[in-house]
């Protein structure tokens, strides 16, 4: 830590946590700021509340190097401070860019004028221009977590993509040494172009992922296999072996689709923009309905016992405790009232108490007790089904994400339904 300079997390939240544990591993000495003192207190004892893989080990891991506080008279030690909350969302994706900019006014009052100000934090473009702090010391790094995986992300990161008040501007020799220890390219552009840049990233994902989702059903149609499709167009250079073109059950968490709703807002006088945009949406709505519509189907919408539906998956994702906008919560919405619906999600304990829901993580009773299996998610290991396999065989299987990859179980299968294929 030698000759490094001191830096600081503002906003203690999964972003602000990953991006914290990942500079301690680069030997610098962290600060942890956050308002919130009982959140504080946690930290200090070794409590997070953020089930990321990696996260707790790599905090425990650089312990002395990390400082979680309160008190932000403390920010005057530090030379680089990250402005790192999580942006929250309201029920039509709209950010909340009040709470951060109150946290970042509040933070300038405690912070040395010539202290280099990075907000980490996602913001629409304009928003960093705005702040009332001398634009020579402020900078916007664009945030690329990914849920699940998102230590690896911030420790090895793909690029850095930094926002300065305009080109000619050099980025600060401290930041700059920060920057450089996770040897990555460095993409400095202006503020606005760095916004739009994190914008840009997740609408041609959503473009992807409704592209992807429009042609597994037109194979579902056709009697093809989509997942047969998928390799052949991944060797296409122009297309990339990294590509996200497997279907899914529309888009899911919070980050894409509120850039989405942020874009329709920014181009609202461009008709055809806002009418490509809109069908994004439009077309995730669509397909967080296809579990229910394979269930309406097959006439399993009652309330026999003997038709209860078996969910596996409700966090939106793997390797998260997350539900923001799980196809979890739009299918129990509309299953709940007819069916006793059993969920096997060990990520995170539900609690419907006005539902006909129950949470059983006994995979045997589970499996023994339901009609209908739905698989609403991926799932990295798939070994802790296989004793199950026998039971399973004789179910209405609900796979979208293809969790049963083998084709040799598929087969035996009594009815199995999957994104993609008939």
């Amino acid at each position: 830590m030698k000759n490094r300079p001191i830096i600081s997390f503002v906003g203690l939240t999964h972003l602000g946590l990953n991006y914290l544990a990942a500079a301690s591993k680069k030997n610098f000495q962290i600060y942890g700021f956050d308002t919130n003192k009982l959140k504080v207190k946690n930290l200090n004892n070794g409590i997070i509340e953020y089930d990321e893989p990696g996260l707790k080990t790599l905090i425990k891991k650089n312990e002395k190097k990390i400082f979680f506080t309160d008190d932000f008279k403390k920010l005057k030690k530090s030379k680089l401070v990250f402005i790192s909350k999580d942006v929250s969302t309201d029920k039509g994706n709209n950010s909340d860019l009040k709470s951060l900019k109150k946290l970042i006014n509040f933070t300038i009052k405690f912070i040395g004028k010539k202290t280099k100000l990075i907000i980490l934090s996602q913001s629409r473009p304009g928003f960093v221009r705005s702040i009332k702090y001398d634009h020579n010391n402020l900078y916007h790094q664009v945030e690329t977590l990914v849920f699940g995986n998102a230590i690896n992300r911030a420790v090895k990161p793909e690029r850095f993509i930094i926002g300065v008040k305009d080109e000619s501007k050099k980025i600060d020799s401290d930041y700059l040494k920060y920057l450089r220890t996770f040897k990555c390219p460095i993409f400095k552009m202006n503020y606005e172009s760095a916004e739009i840049t994190k914008i840009s990233i997740n609408l041609i994902l959503a473009s992807t992922i409704t592209t992807s989702n429009i042609l597994s059903e037109l194979c579902e149609a056709n009697k093809a296999n989509w997942r047969d499709v998928i390799p052949a167009i991944k060797l296409d250079k122009r297309i990339g072996k990294f590509s996200y073109i497997n279907p899914g059950l529309g888009i899911s968490g919070g980050n894409i689709e509120r850039d989405i709703v942020t874009t329709i807002k920014l181009t609202k006088n461009k008709t055809p923009s806002n009418i490509l945009l809109k069908s994004l949406i439009q077309n995730s709505r669509y397909m967080k309905d296809w579990v229910y519509r394979i269930i309406k189907k097959n006439r399993l919408l009652n309330l026999d016992k003997k038709n209860s539906i078996g969910i596996i998956g409700a966090t939106y994702k793997e390797n998260t405790n997350s539900m923001k906008n799980s196809p979890f919560l739009e299918l129990v919405k509309k299953i709940n009232k007819l069916n006793k619906i059993f969920v096997f999600e060990p990520k995170i304990k539900i609690n419907f108490k006005k539902r006909n829901v129950i949470q059983i993580n006994n995979l045997n009773e589970f499996f023994s007790k339901n009609k209908v299996i739905v698989f609403l998610r991926p799932f990295g290991n798939i070994k802790i089904f296989e004793p199950y396999l026998r039971i399973i065989k004789n179910k209405i299987v609900i796979d979208p994400y293809g969790v049963l990859k083998e084709k040799s179980i598929i087969k035996e299968i009594k009815k199995y339904y999957t994104l993609g294929t008939i």
